[in-house]
């Protein structure tokens, strides 16, 4: 396994020994290089690229917004936010710029900064699965998948990356969809709700954080709310959301439980793709899919930010296609018109 260089920037001194202090002990770390501001990152990251960036978004000199349009356009290293600035709008801003997650940073750092080291570890952690050597075992066999049904459910997984992607996808979409697109992006909770209103006002479709009892319906766009995950439950008079709490999941919200629990309900009529993130939430979930005769697309890394995820997925032998974005949106857009993927009619 290769080991990852880590440069953590924060103007204070005190965030920056803590934050070295507790990546240093990892197995995964080689190194980590300190910087006070968004400029000074941007020298050391030329002169030696890290492999992993925690980032605060207000420092002197050069920010960290600024740092994040300039890093991206030489690197896609992940990025974790770990600020304090951690409101819906900063968020959508470091979203929009290419960030790969948050860590909300007390507000007293000097006295409770220990509450956030366990998260900020979990999450750097992830970045192990760019780092994983190819498996050399056999892919295991996964059923044939039988003739799909009816009105067709798409079910998407991501987390490092995802968000841009995710937009460019449903941008994709009709403006009256034939399907039902569920989603599971790894995000912090209240940071979904955000990043829902803002789909919600540049789409012709709704697009809401998903809520308990919540019916599911073509035309229609969910995204599991940040902390929780999303399962799809059999009731009467049809499928319905239900919400269930992580309780110390690696992987919150689970792509896992969205992709099995929607392969139980919609079983052929599912379509599930798994989109750039680091770890392996979602490899699980395939199997089911395909257990159930769904239809498995795995992005990949010509265009993943992180392949991670997508990777995992397709060393289960259970995904159909490994495809660039754009190419998905092909795909997503002729199963949201109403298409078979092999281009015939889903009858209405």
């Amino acid at each position: 396994m290769k080991k990852a260089r880590v440069l953590v920037v924060d103007d204070s001194p005190y965030v920056r020994r803590f934050l070295r202090e507790a990546l240093e002990g990892e197995p995964w770390v080689a190194g980590v290089e300190g910087a006070t501001n968004g400029q000074t990152a941007l020298a050391k990251a030329l002169h030696a690229p890290p492999d992993l960036v925690t980032l605060d978004l207000h420092m002197p000199v050069m920010d960290g917004f600024t740092f994040l349009r300039l890093f991206r356009q030489r690197s896609r290293a992940p990025v974790l936010v770990v600020s304090a600035y951690s409101d819906l709008e900063n968020v959508e801003r470091a979203m929009d710029l290419g960030a790969n997650g948050f860590v909300s940073k007390p507000e007293d750092p000097y006295r409770d900064l220990e509450a956030i080291v366990e998260e900020v570890r979990a999450k750097a952690r992830g970045a192990l699965g760019l780092w994983a050597e190819p498996t050399s075992a056999p892919a295991p066999e996964c059923p044939a998948a039988p003739e799909p049904g009816a009105y067709p459910v798409l079910a998407i997984g991501a987390s490092s990356g995802g968000p841009p992607g995710l937009q460019y996808l449903l941008s994709a979409l009709p403006a009256e969809p034939r399907a039902a697109v569920l989603i599971a992006q790894h995000m912090p909770p209240g940071f979904t709700e955000a990043f829902a209103r803002r789909l919600d006002r540049v789409l012709p479709f709704p697009v809401r954080e998903g809520r308990e009892g919540a019916p599911v319906r073509p035309g229609e766009v969910w995204i599991a709310p940040g902390g929780r995950h999303m399962v799809v439950r059999e009731e009467p008079g049809g499928s319905r959301l239900g919400l269930e709490e992580a309780d110390g999941s690696l992987y919150s919200p689970s792509v896992d439980r969205l992709f099995e629990t929607a392969a139980e309900a919609f079983g052929p009529r599912l379509t599930a793709v798994v989109l750039t993130g680091m770890g392996r939430d979602g490899a699980q979930g395939v199997r089911a899919v395909k257990a159930r005769g769904g239809r498995v697309i795995a992005e990949s890394a010509r265009t993943a930010l992180v392949h991670g995820m997508p990777r995992e997925a397709a060393a289960t032998g259970c995904v159909d296609e490994e495809l660039p974005l754009p190419e998905i949106s092909l795909r997503v857009l002729a199963l949201a018109a109403g298409e078979r993927l092999n281009g015939s009619r889903v009858p209405a």
